[in-house]
């Protein structure tokens, strides 16, 4: 029988049922992909003028450029919508700014948002990196920006990847400061088709069979720590698991509405050094997080001590909101205000719902959504 928690949740304004109608969103969608065009601009210029001469440093400025736009995510998180992320660990310990590789599973479209607010709380929201699919690295700004931030984009063919992974371990074993890999081992996001086609594997190749999450596809993985051994110092095991009262969502999020996610940080230290072993690890871990929430399922909490220390809103994020805002409108504003013409003034109207519009699909698809039926296979 599921247990239901008592946690608190906000009271609904009159602000709330506002902003619940998507009226902002277009003026977030404006702000949001303006100063992401400023940044990919910016980093453009320094790629240009600084990386030929020195990658080091190039990347050192990089760094900051991005972290000061990926800032307004962490905003609609912990600002804007109030999101709860509620944040546990067997050891009571948050996790630490180290060079590692993150160990997640897919839980709706914000999982790898919450994968920023979580690296924000721990100062490595700017060393974040991802492997993402290869079409990603043309979305317009958002996969322009992630290339140049040494974000890896796959095919998911192996026999296509491998070079593409050589060629990226070996500039993240020279990098300049500690990062963090996110992996999605499931390697699609799980629907019931999907699931039955995990659990049918799983029985042909007398592996447990799971229920809450894929089978990973461990060869990212495992290359991943054969080559960077001796540069990654920890694996971290994140699992997510929405609210069913207040699953987060996209939508959501953008509409200023309260939802709340629970995320388990197991920390793994001692790592194998051999294919096999780090292959077994990774199996390991989804049939653990598989265990986890099914607890979670039954008790509405992970079985671990929730972690509250350092995890309050951070005042960065909404500096950075405000600082984009003031760039962005107050440029839109003033052109409202000075200019005659008629066509200015409907073609900023028109960007707004434009904008709005587009920011939804770019992250619905940066966020790995497909189309129902595409499929899935175990490695």
């Amino acid at each position: 029988m599921t247990e239901k928690n008592n946690m608190e949740v906000p009271k609904t304004t009159l602000f709330h049922k506002v902003a619940g109608t998507g009226i902002f969103i277009p003026s977030i969608a404006v702000t949001w992909l303006g100063s992401g065009a400023v940044t990919f601009a910016v980093q453009l210029l320094i790629f240009t003028v600084v990386y030929p001469f020195s990658p080091t440093l190039f990347r050192k400025i990089n760094e900051t450029v991005v972290w000061w736009w990926w800032l307004i995510i962490v905003w609609a998180m912990e600002w804007w919508s109030g999101m709860d992320v509620v944040i546990s660990s067997p050891n009571g310990e948050f996790t630490k700014a180290e060079t590692s590789v993150v160990l997640g599973n897919h839980a709706g479209d914000v999982d790898w948002m919450l994968g920023w607010y979580v690296a924000s709380k721990v100062n490595m929201l700017q060393g974040c990196k991802a492997y993402m699919k290869k079409l990603s690295m043309v979305l317009p700004i958002l996969g322009w920006s992630w290339w140049l931030s040494d974000y890896v984009f796959l095919s998911r063919d192996w026999s296509k990847d491998e070079n593409t992974l050589k060629k990226t371990f070996e500039t993240l074993r020279s990098y300049p400061f500690k990062f963090w890999i996110c992996l999605f081992a499931e390697g699609t996001r799980k629907s019931p088709s999907k699931l039955a086609e995990s659990q049918k594997w799983c029985r042909d190749n007398k592996k447990p069979v799971l229920d809450h999450v894929l089978w990973p596809r461990t060869k990212g993985f495992t290359a991943t720590m054969m080559a960077l051994e001796g540069t990654v110092e920890v694996v971290y095991d994140m699992t997510m698991a929405p609210d069913p009262d207040y699953p987060p969502s996209f939508g959501k999020m953008l509409r200023g509405q309260f939802s709340r996610c629970y995320l388990n940080v197991k920390t793994i230290r001692d790592i194998p050094k051999t294919e096999e072993g780090l292959k077994a690890l990774c199996e390991q871990v989804f049939v653990d997080k598989n265990a986890d929430l099914e607890y979670m399922k039954q008790h509405r909490t992970f079985p671990y001590p929730i972690i509250k220390e350092g995890l309050g809103k951070r005042w960065v994020s909404r500096a950075s909101m405000y600082f984009w805002t003031t760039v962005i409108q107050g440029t839109i504003i003033y052109l409202l205000l000075t200019s005659d013409s008629a066509f200015v003034r409907n073609g900023i109207v028109a960007l707004h719902v434009i904008l709005g519009l587009g920011l939804m699909g770019l992250m619905h698809y940066a966020a790995g959504n497909k189309p129902a039926g595409s499929k899935a296979k175990a490695e």
